[in-house]
C-alpha cells in the first residue's frame, strides 16, 4: 500500500484535496528558499510513532477522519509526499532521522531483547552528531519528550538535550509536558523541542472514546485485552487467522489512535498561536516508520522493509514560507539537514541526507535496511523500480561470541583451563536448568588464599560473615578450613569493585577431582572473541568447543559480519558465510508487493548498490562499545510494547 505521488494521482476519488495541492505546487514552482530571519527561529520537531502515509488525510485517506489538525497544517507548508524510512522500526529508523545517517553508519540496529538481546541491546555512539547537538551549538534551549523504551535515557538518544524525558505518559500528558517546559523556558533564546509519541504503537493504549471512535467496543476489543501480545504471535506466526472483518476493527482501531495523536497536536499547535509563538516556530511533523494490517500475512511492524512499513509522513510549516508539495522521493536521512537548514544553520558534513529545501532531486537512490539474527535486507528504489537484496547465514557462518550467536534466553556452562588465570574457554554449552535468575557460580581450585580472600580462575573472591559454608570438606565450618588448591565452588554474584562475594561456598573432599567451570547467564559479547558470564569476563578462541541444545551455536547475522562483507563487496556472491538472493519488483505495477522477480545475477547486477553500501561501510561511527545493559525494569518496559519475550 505504497503511498506514492503515483498512487496518490490514482485516487480519482481524492477531490478534496485536489485544488489544494494544484495551487500549492503551482506557488511553490515561483517560490525559492526562506531567506533566514535576523534572529533564530524556534523548532518543534514531532514524531508519530508507527503511523502510516497512506493513514493521514493531505496523503489521500478519505476512509476515516484520522488528521485534521494536521490536514490544516499541511495545508500551508511543504508537504513531502513520498518519504521514506530508513528501516521499519524505531530503533534503527529514529537515529538516521536525528544524524542524518543510514543503519550501517550509525550501528544502532538492534534492541527487541529477544534471543542474545535480552540482556544487551545497541545504543547512538557519542561520535554521532545529532540534531539537537546543532541547535544546542548555536544557543537553543533544547528538550525532549519521548515515550518508546526503546529511546530511553541512556542509549544515546538524549545527546544534546539539556532535557530529555523518558517517562512522559501518553499524547495528552506530553502535550501538557511541553506547554509546561514552553512556560518555564527563558524567553531570551530560541528552543528545539522535540516529542514523541506512541499512542498509535500496537496494543494502540488510548482512552476508550479514541479507541473506540470508529469501531464498535465488542469487535475491537479483542486486540486490546492483557493478551495481546500472545494474539499478535500466533497471528504472524500463522497459528490463528484474522477475518477481514477482524481486520478492519483493528485498522479502525489504529485509526483512532492516530486521531487522539491529532486532538493533542491540534491543542498544542493552538497554545503556541495563544502564546504568541506561531509565528516564529518551525513545525515539523513526521513519522519513524508505518504498520502492517495482514498485506503480507503479518499484523505489526518490524518484519521487512515493504513500502507500508517505509512511507511516513512528512509536513513542514517554516512561518513565511508559501505552502509547497514534493512530489520528489525523500529519505528521513533528509530530516535533520532540512530542519537545521530551515532554521539557517549547517547540518556539517557528517549529514548523507539533503536540504530538501534547497535541493530536491526528482530521481536518486531510496535506501532502507533491516537486521535481526536470521535475516538481512536491503531495499534500493528508484522511482517504481525497487531492488530487494536479502542475505542469510551461509554454511561458512559458524556461531561465534563475536557476532552473539549465543542464546542468553538460558544459563550456561563454561570449561575453562585450571590454573590459566586468563581464563579461555576449553568448551561453552547451555546448563540445563529452568531457573534464570540463579546466582552465579564459579568452581575450581582455590589459588592464592589469604584469610578470607583467595581467587577462583582468575577472580578474586572474599567471603562474608553471610556465607555459608557446606560440602564433605568442611571441619568445622570455618575459613581457617580452606587450604590452597583445594576444590570450592562459590555461588554469588560480582560486585560493582570486581569481587565475587558468594552467598554460599562449597567445600568439596580433598580427594574430588580438580575442575574450573563458571556457570551463569551471559550478560554481554564482545568483538575479539569473549563473553561475560554473570559479570566474569571469558575469552573463546577458534580452539574453543561451542555447543547449544542442537549441538552447535546458531550462526547469526551481525552488524560488525555485515561491514566485514561489505568493505569487500564485491566478492559477496562467492562468500559461504552468507547466502544471497535479490529480487526486482516494480511498484508501479504491483503496489502491494505481492510479486517480485528474482535476479539470478543477484549482487553482481547492483555496482551502483555495491559501491553505495562500501562508502557507507566506510563511513560508519559505531564501535563495539556502542551496547548497554538492559535492565529487568527496562525489560518490562520492552516487553510492554512488544518487544520482549
Amino acid at each position: 500500500m505504497r503511498c506514492s505521488a503515483n498512487r496518490l494521482r490514482s485516487l480519482g476519488s481524492h477531490r478534496r484535496w485536489a485544488l489544494a495541492l494544484v495551487v500549492l505546487a503551482l506557488v511553490s514552482a515561483c517560490t525559492g528558499p526562506a531567506e533566514p530571519s535576523p534572529s533564530r527561529p524556534n523548532v518543534l520537531l514531532i514524531c508519530m510513532d508507527t503511523v502510516r502515509a497512506d493513514h493521514v488525510g493531505f496523503y489521500g485517506y478519505e476512509t476515516r477522519a484520522t488528521t485534521p489538525a494536521l490536514d490544516e497544517l499541511a495545508a500551508t507548508s511543504t508537504v513531502f509526499m513520498d518519504t521514506s524510512a530508513t528501516a521499519g522500526w524505531t530503533k534503527p529508523s529514529v537515529p538516521s532521522y536525528l544524524t542524518s545517517t543510514y543503519p550501517l553508519q550509525h550501528g544502532t540496529y538492534l534492541g527487541d531483547s529477544k534471543g542474545r538481546l535480552s540482556t544487551e541491546t545497541d545504543a547512538l555512539s557519542e561520535k554521532a552528531t545529532t540534531v539537537a547537538e546543532i541547535f544546542s551549538d548555536a544557543g537553543y534551549q533544547t528538550a525532549a519528550f519521548v515515550k518508546n523504551a526503546q529511546l530511553r535515557k541512556g542509549l544515546g538518544f538524549e545527546q544534546g538535550f539539556d532535557s530529555y524525558d523518558d517517562q512522559p505518559g501518553d499524547a495528552r500528558e506530553i502535550r501538557w509536558r511541553a506547554q509546561d517546559w514552553l512556560t518555564g523556558r527563558d524567553e531570551e533564546q530560541p528552543f528545539f523541542l522535540y516529542l514523541h509519541f506512541l499512542d498509535a504503537h500496537w496494543p494502540y493504549p488510548v482512552p476508550p472514546e479514541y479507541a473506540f471512535k470508529f469501531v464498535a467496543n465488542d469487535k475491537a476489543e479483542r486486540f486490546r485485552r492483557s493478551d495481546w501480545r500472545d494474539l499478535r504471535k500466533a497471528v504472524n506466526r500463522g497459528d490463528v487467522t484474522l477475518l477481514d472483518e477482524e481486520v478492519g476493527a483493528l485498522v479502525a482501531l489504529y485509526d483512532g489512535a492516530i486521531r487522539y495523536i491529532d486532538d493533542q497536536l491540534q491543542q498544542l499547535l493552538a497554545s503556541l498561536e495563544h502564546e504568541g509563538l506561531a509565528e516564529d516556530t518551525i513545525v515539523c511533523v513526521i513519522a519513524d516508520h508505518g504498520e502492517e494490517f495482514m498485506e503480507h500475512g503479518k499484523i505489526g511492524h518490524g518484519h521487512g522493509l515493504y513500502e507500508n512499513l517505509l512511507q511516513v509522513p512528512w509536513i513542514l510549516h517554516v512561518p513565511g514560507r508559501p505552502g509547497q508539495v514534493v512530489e520528489a522521493p525523500c529519505s528521513l536521512v533528509d530530516l535533520m539537514p532540512t530542519l537545521v537548514g530551515a532554521a539557517g544553520l549547517s547540518a556539517g558534513d557528517a549529514a548523507v541526507g539533503l536540504d530538501l529545501l534547497r535541493e530536491a532531486p526528482a530521481e536518486r537512490l531510496i535506501f532502507a535496511e533491516h537486521l535481526n539474527e536470521s535475516y538481512y535486507q536491503q531495499t534500493f528504489r528508484r522511482r517504481d523500480q525497487k531492488h530487494l537484496v536479502e542475505f542469510r547465514p551461509g554454511t561458512g557462518l559458524k556461531a561465534s561470541v563475536q557476532d552473539g550467536g549465543l542464546d542468553t534466553s538460558v544459563r550456561w556452562k563454561v570449561e575453562l583451563t585450571i590454573g590459566a588465570a586468563d581464563r579461555v574457554a576449553t568448551k561453552v554449552e547451555p546448563e540445563l536448568t529452568d531457573d534464570l535468575m540463579e546466582a552465579t557460580e564459579i568452581k575450581a581450585p582455590i589459588e592464592n588464599l589469604k584469610g578470607e580472600q583467595f581467587d577462583l580462575c582468575g577472580v578474586p573472591v572474599v567471603i562474608e560473615r553471610s556465607t555459608t559454608f557446606y560440602g564433605d570438606g568442611m571441619v568445622a565450618g570455618l575459613t581457617s578450613d580452606l587450604r590452597e588448591g583445594q576444590l570450592v565452588k562459590a555461588k554469588g554474584s560480582m560486585s560493582d569493585a570486581g569481587i565475587f562475594v558468594p552467598e554460599k561456598l562449597k567445600v568439596y573432599a580433598t580427594d574430588a577431582v580438580p575442575e574450573a567451570e563458571v556457570r551463569g547467564r551471559i550478560l554481554a559479547f564482545e568483538p575479539g572473541g569473549r563473553l561475560n558470564l554473570g559479570g566474569i569476563w571469558i575469552s573463546v578462541d577458534g580452539q574453543t568447543d561451542v555447543r547449544s541444545d542442537e549441538g552447535e551455536g546458531k550462526p547469526r547475522l551481525s552488524r560488525e559480519l555485515l561491514v566485514d562483507l561489505f568493505l569487500d563487496s564485491d566478492d559477496l556472491g562467492s562468500d559461504d558465510r552468507v547466502t544471497l538472493t535479490a529480487e526486482l519488483l516494480n511498484l508501479g505495477l504491483d503496489p502491494g508487493e505481492l510479486t517480485g522477480r528474482l535476479l539470478a545475477d543477484g549482487w553482481e547486477t547492483f555496482s551502483i548498490e555495491r559501491s553505495f553500501v562500501r562508502t557507507l561501510s566506510t563511513t560508519r561511527f559505531w564501535g563495539s562499545g556502542d551496547r548497554v545493559e538492559v535492565t529487568p525494569e527496562q525489560l518490562e518496559a520492552l516487553r510492554a510494547i512488544g518487544y520482549a519475550e
